[in-house]
């Protein structure tokens, strides 16, 4: 008190503290500091898909306005400010009115912007229809499959879906062997088709594939329906025919054997034919068609047909020599062909050809002779030059018939002569073939009798006036 030597008072001052103002990242306070009884105004950030937030002060709720803008008065310490955003939840529905909104799957009935919505649409490929168009509210959205997911955030709205199916258009493939009349069906349609007739080319019908299952057919045509054929895979219809070769019959005639008696169209048969002793085999056909034979075999293609066999045989018949001095062309001979006959012929002596007991002509010593259906036989006969000591003019005084002419070599021969005869100065010779005296009459008389053995012989009359000669056949 000695400082201040009189009454002194004593006035205490007061001042106001300023408390801070703390807000999270989605609200902004127009102060950082405020003294108690201020006015503080918070704005708070608009989140797309979220309700107003609930904001609070130091855990005591505050009023949003739809501006987004809250208040309050600053109490004496200091202020934290909490805000909570809660997400708007979004109906996702199908729409009830379109018959296929049964084959939409959602996976929950709403979505927000934190958890979006997915949908599936049920794939009805099998029952024919293809996903043609998908609309969320109204707006057609691009098909990628069977699986979607709704992002919320472009939308923040009620979602509704509708789709729409159309019937798949399958193009009809059939392979070179059928035929159809459509190149495209849906579910709903049946389908004519043909099937070639391959029999001409050796190929019968087995079966007709569509799509891998068997289809229905009436001969060579059929009709099926489109729905009993597609499932999940099915992209297009596939006509194919399956064919099998026909097993065609062989049949051979008495004289052919094949390695087969069925076969199929290109086999390879081979033929064997028989070999005959009094045959030759001319030509064999199948079919009519001509084989080439090689040493008594042949072989061929089989044809889109049955088949037979014929062989055509032509008999061969022996060439039989019975005299020296006589060649021919061929020991045996088909009746037709041309043979040679070769004839030595001796000195002094001439040669008659006989085939079969009949003359043949020579041309020299050469005869051409066409076979006839048979065997022959061949025989030469020389007639030697006869040597008498009468005077070699022909007697005109007599004749001479020979009966029978030819005979038998048991028959009996009687030579007749006629005419001015002297019988003791006539006299009659037999020569053979090879010019010997076989038989000689010295009495000749009208009728002269004789027999000989089988030869050709020639007789000589000799008379005085000259002589006569004559032939005799003997078989």
């Amino acid at each position: 008190m000695i400082d201040y030597a009189k009454d002194v008072t004593i006035r205490a001052e007061y001042r106001v503290n300023d408390y801070s103002i703390t807000t999270d990242h989605n609200s902004l306070a127009d102060k950082e500091y405020a003294k108690p009884g201020d006015v503080v105004n918070v704005s708070l950030t608009q989140k797309i898909g979220y309700q107003l937030p609930s904001v609070t002060m130091n855990d005591s709720q505050l009023k949003v306005k739809d501006n987004y803008q809250t208040s309050f008065v600053m109490p004496a310490h200091d202020v934290k400010i909490t805000s909570y955003y809660k997400p708007i939840k979004y109906k996702v529905s199908r729409y009830k009115y379109d018959s296929n909104f049964s084959y939409i799957r959602l996976d929950q009935a709403e979505a927000t912007v934190e958890n979006d919505a997915t949908f599936h649409i049920i794939n009805r490929t099998q029952e024919g229809y293809a996903l043609n168009k998908i609309w969320l509210n109204d707006t057609e959205i691009e098909i990628s499959g069977y699986d979607y997911f709704i992002d919320m955030k472009n939308y923040l709205q009620d979602v509704e879906i509708k789709i729409q199916y159309s019937l798949i258009a399958y193009p009809i493939i059939g392979d070179e062997y059928i035929q159809t009349i459509k190149q495209y069906a849906t579910i709903d349609n049946n389908v004519t088709f043909t099937v070639t007739d391959r029999t001409t080319e050796g190929y019968k019908l087995d079966k007709v594939l569509i799509n891998g299952l068997v289809g229905r057919i009436s001969g060579y045509s059929g009709t099926f329906y489109v729905k009993n054929y597609i499932n999940s895979s099915t992209q297009d219809i596939r006509i194919t025919a399956e064919y099998s070769k026909i097993a065609y019959n062989i049949t051979a005639d008495e004289y052919s054997n094949t390695d087969k008696t069925t076969a199929t169209i290109g086999d390879l048969i081979n033929v064997s034919f028989s070999k005959r002793d009094d045959s030759e085999l001319i030509s064999a056909t199948y079919n009519g068609n001509p084989l080439s034979i090689n040493n008594y075999t042949a072989s061929f293609t089989m044809p889109a047909q049955n088949v037979e066999i014929k062989t055509e045989y032509k008999a061969v018949y022996e060439v039989k020599t019975q005299s020296d001095g006589v060649s021919v062309s061929q020991p045996t001979a088909k009746a037709g062909d041309e043979i040679s006959i070769t004839v030595t012929i001796k000195d002094g002596y001439t040669a008659h050809l006989y085939v079969n007991g009949v003359e043949v002509t020579l041309n020299g010593n050469l005869a051409n002779y066409i076979m006839p259906s048979g065997k022959i036989e061949i025989k030469v006969e020389y007639v030697a030059d006869p040597k008498t000591p009468v005077s070699e003019v022909s007697s005109s005084t007599c004749t001479v018939d020979v009966f029978p002419n030819p005979a038998k070599s048991a028959d009996e021969i009687t030579i007749k002569i006629s005419g001015s005869l002297d019988v003791k100065t006539s006299k009659i010779l037999i020569y053979n073939s090879v010019g010997s005296i076989v038989k000689q009459i010295d009495n000749v008389t009208e009728y002269n009798r004789i027999t000989l053995k089988s030869g050709v012989y020639t007789g000589v009359l000799i008379t005085r006036n000259g002589k006569k000669t004559f032939r005799v056949v003997v078989r």
